[in-house]
């Protein structure tokens, strides 16, 4: 089967000096040579309070504090997910799970920001400090695989009780992504505003925002961005399944191959309105305080609601690319999920497990199927965050050693990239 994606989106070949977002950086790199084939794509989803280890332990395999004296490796497939994970339950083929990586060095706490993403140092308590991030994995796979758009950003969160927005809500912020030192990349968070930078008069997929190009109406209006109440909502429920939309649009529009969402845009504070899930209503919950809830079943069961919802949007971004025909199959069997927190594993974290949750093998690039440990923190065997975002550049075809491990971090893990997740 041949790219259907449509002919005029050749119109939006890469090459250098693409247009991108307001505020961000202009690409200069070459397209990689690909030999006709489909662009490889990434997605990352990042969620405030830590991603629990708990959470992501399928139900069946034994966990013990030490871990493992070596990495190992199960499948999948004999094991039930958690009900935080239990969206994934039809697409557990194409998941890998990866616990026990480490990010200390990135002092998250609530949130460890650019390092989150990048793998370096933090230098301030719960401030940005821009001037010393390097570039984040998702910006560096932006540069490795240029289009007219390089990165798509987006996020939600609640500001409006902060006393320095004066009620009234962000539409960016510059701290979850950087193309280098002093060079954040800008969030879009409300989708409105996206929707105008990337499908709006004017903006790069203005000539495609009626998506026309697919053939297959029922496909068409399933990846077509809808400008309805959810874009301008007061719920972030709903202003994040926007998001979600624009993302997926973005991608099947051949605007982007990277797109980064974060829920919670690196900030524990503020609500999660318009979810209501197994009697829970987030309307009242304040997300800083669930982090410090007692007893452990209450708190546990609003992030579990709350991973379950992420989880839903993100098989629906699943499914959607893989309704659109690309190459000898469909765009999912070319874009790779990345799903963690930028905060580690839990609301005050040190950093000493940070897990993840990958979607798609990039045509057998990266193993699938898979759920994949390695020895705790500081035994023999251990590995960091940097190791997958090493493993991840190299699925995406660059040749590297190691990801943001030079100076003082050199010595935190050895190079090269996680054998058991690369195929």
């Amino acid at each position: 089967m041949t790219l259907s994606r449509r002919d005029a989106v050749r119109s939006l070949a890469l090459g250098a000096g693409g247009l991108v977002l307001p505020g961000a950086h202009r690409v200069f790199a070459q397209p990689r040579e690909t030999s006709g084939r489909p662009p490889t794509r990434f997605v990352f989803v990042l969620q405030s309070n830590g991603f629990h280890p708990w959470a992501a332990q399928p139900q069946g395999l034994d966990r013990t504090e030490q871990g493992p004296d070596r990495p190992v490796m199960e499948t999948l497939r004999d094991f039930e997910f958690t009900e935080d994970l239990s969206p994934l339950e039809p697409v557990k083929h194409r998941t890998t799970i990866i616990q026990r990586l480490n990010g200390a060095h990135t002092g998250p706490w609530h949130s460890a920001l650019f390092a989150a993403l990048a793998g370096t140092r933090r230098q301030k308590y719960d401030r940005p400090a821009p001037k010393d991030s390097k570039v984040t994995v998702d910006a560096a796979l932006a540069l490795a695989l240029p289009a007219k758009v390089p990165i798509v950003h987006l996020g939600i969160e609640n500001s409006e009780d902060d006393e320095e927005t004066d009620g009234k809500r962000l539409e960016h912020v510059k701290r979850c992504g950087a193309w280098g030192p002093n060079r954040p990349i800008r969030t879009t968070l409300e989708p409105s505003v996206a929707y105008g930078e990337l499908f709006g008069p004017g903006s790069p997929g203005a000539d495609i925002a009626s998506f026309d190009f697919i053939r297959d109406e029922a496909v068409r209006d399933r990846v077509r961005p809808k400008l309805d109440d959810r874009y301008g909502s007061s719920l972030e429920a709903q202003r994040l399944e926007a998001q979600f939309e624009l993302a997926t649009a973005a991608l099947v529009g051949g605007l982007t191959n990277v797109a980064t969402i974060v829920s919670g845009a690196c900030n524990t504070n503020g609500y999660f309105e318009g979810l209501k899930v197994d009697g829970l209503d987030f309307t009242d919950l304040h997300l800083h305080s669930v982090g410090h809830f007692r007893p452990r079943e209450a708190w546990k069961r609003v992030y579990t609601a709350l991973r379950k919802y992420h989880f839903q949007l993100i098989v629906d971004l699943y499914r959607k690319l893989e309704s659109v025909p690309e190459g000898n199959g469909t765009m999912m069997d070319n874009t790779c999920i990345v799903y963690t927190s930028d905060g580690a594993d839990t609301h005050h974290s040190k950093g000493h497990e940070w897990p993840f949750v990958i979607i798609g093998g990039l045509q057998n690039r990266l193993r699938t199927d898979a759920f994949i440990e390695y020895p705790a923190y500081g035994r023999p065997g251990n590995r960091t965050i940097n190791a997958l975002y090493c493993t991840l550049l190299n699925a995406a075809g660059v040749e590297c050693d190691h990801f943001n491990l030079t100076g003082d971090l050199a010595k935190l893990d050895r190079h090269g990239p996680l054998d058991e997740l690369l195929r």
